[in-house]
């Protein structure tokens, strides 16, 4: 557990593990709360290189806790929520390499960071970043903003900068954010929706992107103007490219484009599909070709999944239109379903499930608000490879199978949400019988159609957020579904008021499948009490993102380790204080 940020001091040091997934570093605290800081950017990282040479850092796994981005940092006197939202890093950043020289850091998973890895500043150079995944937790993902900021940012000076064998998962602002760099390489990068996001002009930059999947795709370059002299070779995605501007003097050679060919004096943009190009890598085949060093051929993987329960987000989710046959929703922030035109789809493999029964599989949904009562409904789609996000729309809808019965079935023809007493937040719908059905088989993709029907259904719309969304679609699956009872409420709560910050405090919980804590807090413009701080693994939280005038209540909730929540605590409120007491050594005057 490492509770303060590590800086290296000393040349010819290394940092290493024992291997990536067995040495674990967790963060329980964010940079902000460590240095006791309310700031809008605070972007100190907890591990820093600075102006030094010959150090690295490998085989590690660096983990900050469980946190939805966005929490505790709503309120912004010069930002409005979604600003905020955007660029209050919160203390999340985990590598910091500035000034640095002949330095690297090799086989690293880090996870929950805003801003994960950043080489940066004039004289950084020779750096290699090789080996990382850059992961967030399931539940991360808050509304268009994604998983985090910046995946790995390149720039403000730094030169000879190698990324090679970099995955990354989940959505994020900027995926790759190259802001001022030269001669640099960017090798073997794997996303979601990967950005190669130009966000400074790189001064001639003769970069080199070569075998990048960029998994969706269609964002582009980010800033294209910033882009000079670049190569790009080997660039795949679902969704097509575009060329750069023939200004920008680059060489483009098999990205995914239906554009022409174009070769000019000063750029070459040469039209091949990126999997029939040989070499797909460049940058190994030259490295290769000269005999010098080329890292192992490694496939990058998760860590393993806890043995008992499995949290799958969809592969494919995309709704249809009957108004609308030639239109295609597959990557629309949102799922709209009713009981009349709008039906939505969701894919899930299971492959990765290594039980073949469950003792509980629930889908769940986000709902936010419903105007009358909506019955969901859930339909077999028996062939799951006759239908894909990037290409369903309604003329083409696949055909339904039978109706997946829910635990209620037959004294029940589906779940209905009353807006009389729906609250903000999943939907559980439980397939346990669908879910063994794959589990047991040799077919693994699971296909669902969800509509709106059942006897009591008012024909309204409703929505959730789809997977490119926060609060995302979820297939959780248990083993062994845990029956033990839900952990005790915190009790003992007590609110202590500061000069710029609240401190909460409460006793231990001593339950043995204890896991964290949650925070919740409202102000007295609402009695309505939003998420502050989640995945604490001490009995304290420090609130800096307070303002003199106001009274702030709070609760906390325990969390065990199966993911069930506590009753709330009893609330305590507080203020900023507004009395600072000084205290002076007898032999100093007071101030005037």
């Amino acid at each position: 557990i490492i509770d303060e940020g590590i800086d290296f001091t000393k040349n010819f040091v290394i940092l290493r593990g024992e291997s990536r997934d067995n040495t674990i570093l967790f963060f329980p605290k964010h940079m902000n709360e460590i240095q006791g800081t309310r700031t809008t950017k605070n972007d100190t990282p907890f591990i820093t290189f600075f102006e030094g040479e010959h150090r690295g850092i490998e085989n590690l796994s660096l983990i900050l806790r469980d946190e939805q981005k966005g929490t505790g940092y709503w309120q912004d006197h010069d930002c409005v929520k979604e600003c905020a939202l955007h660029w209050y890093y919160s203390g999340e950043t985990m590598i910091e390499m500035r000034k640095e020289q002949n330095s690297w850091m090799r086989d690293i998973y880090i996870k929950n960071a805003n801003h994960a890895i950043k080489i940066v500043g004039l004289g950084t150079t020779q750096i290699s970043v090789i080996n990382v995944v850059l992961d967030q937790f399931i539940d991360r993902k808050v509304g268009k903003d994604g998983d985090g900021h910046m995946g790995v940012k390149v720039g403000d000076g730094a030169t000879h900068v190698l990324v090679h064998n970099l995955w990354i998962t989940g959505t994020w602002a900027h995926d790759l954010a190259i802001m001022g760099t030269k001669n640099s390489v960017f090798s073997r990068i794997k996303g979601e929706n990967v950005e190669l996001d130009h966000h400074a002009r790189n001064y001639a930059g003769s970069n080199l992107y070569t075998e990048v999947d960029t998994g969706i795709g269609g964002r582009g370059y980010g800033g294209a103007s910033n882009n000079q002299d670049e190569t790009y070779w080997g660039i795949k995605g679902i969704r097509e490219a575009t060329y750069l501007p023939s200004r920008s003097r680059s060489t483009l050679v098999g990205i995914h484009t239906s554009e022409p060919t174009s070769i000019g004096a000063y750029w070459h943009h040469e039209t091949i599909d990126p999997d029939s190009l040989s070499p797909l890598n460049i940058w190994t085949a030259q490295m290769t070709y000269m005999n010098k060093y080329v890292p192992d051929d490694k496939t990058l993987t998760l860590p393993p999944p806890l043995p008992w329960v499995r949290r799958l987000l969809p592969t494919e989710d995309a709704y249809t239109r009957d108004r609308s046959n030639f239109t295609n929703y597959g990557y629309n922030p949102s799922m709209v379903i009713s009981s009349r035109q709008y039906n939505a789809y969701l894919k899930y493999d299971l492959s990765g499930v290594d039980f073949d029964q469950s003792s509980k599989a629930t889908l769940k949904i986000w709902v936010e608000r419903v105007k009358k009562i909506f019955g969901v409904q859930l339909f077999e789609v028996a062939d799951p490879s006759s239908w894909f996000e990037s290409t369903l729309v309604a003329g083409t809808k696949p055909t339904t199978g039978d109706i997946i019965p829910f635990d209620c079935y037959p004294t029940c023809d589906a779940i209905y949400i009353d807006p009389a007493d729906h609250t903000p937040g999943y939907v559980e719908l439980d397939i346990t019988a669908h879910v063994n059905k794959f589990l047991g088989g040799q077919d693994k993709i699971m296909s669902l159609l969800i509509i709106g029907g059942g006897a009591l259904d008012r024909g309204t719309i409703m929505s959730f957020p789809s997977k490119e969304s926060g609060n995302p679609p979820q297939l959780v699956i248990h083993e062994f579904y845990d029956t033990v009872p839900p952990p005790h409420q915190p009790m003992d709560l007590t609110a202590t008021s500061g000069a710029s910050h609240i401190t909460v405090d409460w006793a231990d919980n001593d339950d043995d499948d204890l896991a964290s804590y949650n925070v919740y807090r409202h102000d007295d413009t609402t009695d309505v009490f939003k998420l502050e701080a989640m995945g604490l693994t001490s009995s304290e939280y420090t609130d800096y993102v307070v303002w003199e005038g106001v009274t702030y209540t709070y609760v906390v909730t325990a969390v065990d380790i199966a993911g069930t929540e506590s009753i709330v605590s009893q609330s305590v409120s507080a203020a900023l204080s507004t009395v600072v007491t000084i205290v002076l050594p007898p032999s100093e005057e007071p101030p005037t």
